[in-house]
C-alpha cells in the first residue's frame, strides 16, 4: 500500500478539509481525505508534530499576554510609563499531548477517523506531557530506529534539524524543553526564535521517519525557500535528500495519483 507521510503544514488539511473552507486546494484535500478514510493508501505523520502544534499555540498565548500587559517586544511599556504585572486572565499552557488539547484534539480526532498513523521519532529529547497511545502508531522496528538515528544525526550535520535548537539551547537559560512550557518565560524574540527552530526541527522529524520507515512520499506545501538551514528547502532536496531518492509532492500532485487507482 502507498505510504504518504505529511508534513507539519499539510496533515491537519488533509484529515479535516471541512475545517479549511478557504483552502486553495480544497478539492485536493478533499480527495485525498476521502481517498485515506476509505484505506486506499497510509497517510502518516510524526509524533513530533505535536510538540511544534503545542509551541505554536504556546507563542500565540505569549503575544497574547504580552498585549494584554501592555509590553512590547523590546520590553518597554506603555507611554505612561505603566505596566501591569502578572499574567491576567492568561490561557493555561498547551499540551503536547492531543488528549489534553483541546485546540489539537479535535484535528487529531478527525486524523484517526481518516486512518493516520503516527511515526515514531525515537529520542529521547522528544518531551511531551505523556506517553501517546501505542494503537496510534505504526510501531517502529530495531531497523526503523537504526535509520531514524543515522539519519537524523546526518541531518544535523548540515546545519539542519535540531541544530538550531541546541544552539538556542546553549545560549540562553531559560531555553530548555519542554518548549512549549519555556515560551511561556522566554522573551517574544526568543520565544519566536524558538519555535522557528522547533519547526527546523519537526521538518527534521519529518524526513528522518520518513526514511527510517520507507514511506514512498511527502506531502507538503513547503515551497523549499527556506535556506540552508532548513532540510526541506530547494538546496537540501537537490543535494542530501535527492541522493536518497526523498521524494515530494504537493497536494493537487497527490490527489491526482490518488485518483487513477
Amino acid at each position: 500500500m502507498l505510504r504518504i507521510t505529511f508534513d507539519a503544514n499539510v496533515w491537519k488539511p488533509a484529515a479535516a478539509p471541512h475545517r479549511f473552507a478557504q483552502a486553495p486546494n480544497l478539492a485536493a484535500l478533499q480527495a485525498i481525505q476521502a481517498a485515506a478514510a476509505a484505506g486506499k493508501f497510509l497517510p502518516t505523520v510524526p509524533e513530533s508534530v505535536f510538540t511544534l502544534e503545542a509551541v505554536k499555540e504556546a507563542l500565540r498565548i505569549r503575544f497574547s499576554n504580552e498585549i494584554t500587559n501592555g509590553i512590547k517586544a523590546d520590553g518597554s511599556g506603555p507611554p505612561d510609563g505603566t505596566m501591569k504585572i502578572g499574567r491576567p486572565n492568561a490561557a493555561p499552557l498547551p499540551r503536547t499531548h492531543p488528549e489534553g488539547n483541546p485546540h489539537l484534539a479535535r484535528f487529531w480526532e478527525d486524523a484517526l477517523v481518516s486512518r493516520f498513523k503516527l511515526l515514531r521519532c525515537p529520542r529521547l529529547v522528544l518531551s511531551g506531557d505523556a506517553e501517546l497511545r501505542n494503537e496510534w502508531f505504526i510501531p517502529a522496528s530495531y531497523d526503523v530506529v537504526k535509520r531514524f538515528d543515522a539519519f537524523s544525526r546526518g541531518i544535523e550535520s548540515t546545519g539542519c534539524g535540531l541544530s538550531r535548537l541546541r544552539a538556542i539551547e546553549a545560549k540562553e537559560a531559560k531555553a530548555k524543553p519542554p518548549w512549549h512550557e519555556a515560551i511561556a518565560a522566554a522573551t517574544v524574540p526568543l520565544a519566536t526564535a524558538i519555535t522557528k527552530a522547533v519547526a527546523e526541527w519537526v521538518d527534521g522529524d519529518t524526513v528522518a521517519s520518513h526514511y527510517a520507515y520507507a514511506n514512498d512520499y511527502i506531502c507538503t506545501t513547503n515551497a523549499g525557500v527556506g535556506g540552508a538551514h532548513s532540510i526541506m528547502s530547494t538546496q537540501n532536496r537537490d543535494t542530501v535528500l535527492r541522493r536518497i531518492n526523498i521524494r515530494f509532492l504537493g497536494p493537487d500532485e497527490l490527489a491526482a495519483m490518488l485518483a487513477k487507482f
